[in-house]
């Protein structure tokens, strides 16, 4: 009975090792690098662009962080920084736009469902502070 108990408990530990590294439903971290936050990324920056009551466009400059979690599609977890540049909104920039301050650390979470004809991405949730005060993210 002793050694049924020592099994029992070695088989328990083998598989909450083996299901911490990816529970289904589990937040799990990206590289930031991965080419499929682009589609990501610039859905995240064009709706908080959007949102900024500002004439000057906003962009991402540095993705901080990236995390997946896989729910009815997938749910993308973004931290970046998020920067006033020095173009105008609706006019072309033939030289590019370039950051003129930095602006705000943003968390935002991004559901992605490919399966559906409209609406693929869905911004759920934003959060952006100072880069003063970033104790509230």
């Amino acid at each position: 009975m002793k050694h049924i108990m020592l099994l029992f408990g070695v088989i328990i530990c083998i598989t909450l090792e083996c299901n911490s590294q990816s529970m289904p439903g589990g937040i799990s971290d990206m590289d930031v690098n991965d080419p499929k936050l682009i589609p990501i990324v610039s859905f995240s920056e064009e709706m908080l662009d959007s949102s900024v009551n500002s004439i000057y466009v906003h962009r991402i400059d540095h993705l901080l962080k990236a995390q997946q979690q896989v729910v009815s599609g997938d749910m993308y977890y973004l931290t970046f920084e998020f920067n006033e540049t020095n173009c105008l909104k609706g006019k072309p920039s033939t030289n590019g736009c370039d950051s003129v301050r930095k602006s705000e650390i943003c968390l935002v979470k991004v559901w992605s469902r490919p399966w559906l004809s409209t609406n693929q991405l869905q911004l759920t949730h934003f959060n952006c502070s100072s880069t003063n005060n970033t104790d509230n993210l």
